[in-house]
């Protein structure tokens, strides 16, 4: 066999320590003496040398040996203040059981923790549990991130005012006001305070300082309904009838129109029910509205007669938005049956028809269609189509199946 006498070009890289006697050998015991010597020289110190640096940005350190993959991390518990953010993250979509259980975790942890606090005591005051809240509350106010923020002030308020203690919920609502800001969120954050300090200043007889307040809210929103529903009553707390009858009959008319868009909305989204409680708020305007109207009669100014013929157009007015909240009524009882068997022609007819009744001629289309894949030769559907689409035919499985390509 060949062999070779010198190796020049291996010497460099395996440094000054290489034996001589790898010059005098063959290839084959050169390579296996190179690969045996570099396992048990080069090689230790190499890895000595690599563990004495630190790792690449962003790279964890492990202490596993080269070629097998790093242990993964263990998970890091979140702090107090990671909990009370991802409560308070909740509770604003209005998640509030899993709220409530994250701002519980974070409370453990940290009795003080602010965002918790503020979550706890928010959704104990939405559930009327005030007694429970207000400690929380009351942390938070005095948390250095709460005490220059409007949100624990204004939830005070709104619990010293349902509980008719107007000095406090006063006091509270100025305090929100002095820290909220204009808008957030596509809310107006400053005039839903302003209007709710009216009603507390209201509640003292201030009338006048309420009635601007309130006017100042409404500046801001000019078509919120319920900001002209509420200074109607202030107007009416403070003897301005005259006042009080037009900013009902404003609020009644921004109400039919938000009747109207909550209309829109259900045709396209069976869930939305937005409709029946503007309703509801619309007869109790018409209410107070007559009331108010009679009191005006009562007092015999020159234009009684047009008073009356008021009290007459308006209660005819109301005796429709009557008939039409208890169609809306039917309508949720029909779709809450349709949740409990929705394997029901007769169930999903009956919900078509409420539907049509309140003007949902889009919505009882589409239950029609259900009624027809489960029973395609239902006579009262059919009778139900001709009213809502005179030139229409049912549409069944079949017809969905032969329009596919």
């Amino acid at each position: 066999m060949k062999t070779h006498t010198t190796l020049p070009a291996l010497r460099p890289s395996l440094g000054p320590r290489c034996p001589a006697r790898f010059v005098r050998t063959g290839w084959a015991a050169a390579r296996a003496l190179a690969v045996a010597w570099v396992m048990t020289a080069v090689w230790p110190q190499s890895a000595a040398r690599a563990q004495s640096f630190p790792p690449p940005s962003g790279e964890p350190t492990t202490e596993s040996s080269p070629g097998t993959p790093p242990a993964p991390a263990e998970a890091r518990e979140p702090t107090p203040r990671e909990l009370g953010i991802q409560a308070l993250q909740l509770y604003r979509m209005k998640d509030y059981r899993p709220a409530i259980r994250t701002a519980q975790k974070a409370l453990e942890a940290r009795p003080d923790q602010a965002e918790a606090n503020l979550v706890m005591g928010a959704i104990l005051a939405l559930d009327n549990r005030g007694r429970e809240a207000f400690p929380y509350l009351d942390r938070y106010t005095k948390s250095e991130a709460g005490r220059n923020d409007y949100q624990g002030y204004e939830i005070l308020g709104d619990l010293f005012l349902k509980s008719n203690h107007n000095r406090m919920a006063r006091d509270r609502f100025a305090e929100a006001l002095a820290r909220a800001p204009a808008r957030e969120r596509d809310e107006p954050i400053k005039a839903r305070v302003q209007i709710k300090l009216a009603e507390a200043l209201s509640g003292l007889a201030q009338h006048e300082q309420a009635i601007e307040t309130a006017r100042q809210a409404i500046a801001d929103v000019p078509d919120s309904a319920d900001y002209h529903w509420q200074l109607a009553r202030i107007m009416a707390r403070a003897d301005r009838v005259p006042d009080a009858i037009v900013e009902m009959e404003t609020a009644i008319r921004l109400l039919n129109a938000d009747v109207q868009r909550e209309f829109t909305k259900a045709q396209h989204d069976p869930e939305a029910e937005g409709a029946l409680s503007k309703l509801q708020l619309t007869n109790e305007v018409y209410d107070m509205l007559q009331r108010t109207m009679l009191l005006a009669i009562s007092r015999n100014p020159p234009d009684t007669a047009d008073l009356y013929a008021n009290v007459s157009r308006t209660l005819g007015e109301q005796a429709n938005v009557e008939r039409q909240i208890k169609l809306h009524e039917a309508l949720a009882a029909a779709r809450e049956a349709v949740k409990t068997n929705s394997k029901s022609p007769a169930l999903w007819l009956n919900q078509a028809e409420r539907e049509f009744a309140v003007g949902m001629g889009a919505a009882a289309r589409k239950s029609l269609d259900e009624v027809f894949k489960l029973d395609p030769a239902n006579a009262g559907a059919k009778r139900l189509l001709a009213q809502i689409e005179p030139n229409a035919r049912p549409t069944t499985t079949t017809d969905a199946s032969d329009q596919r390509p």
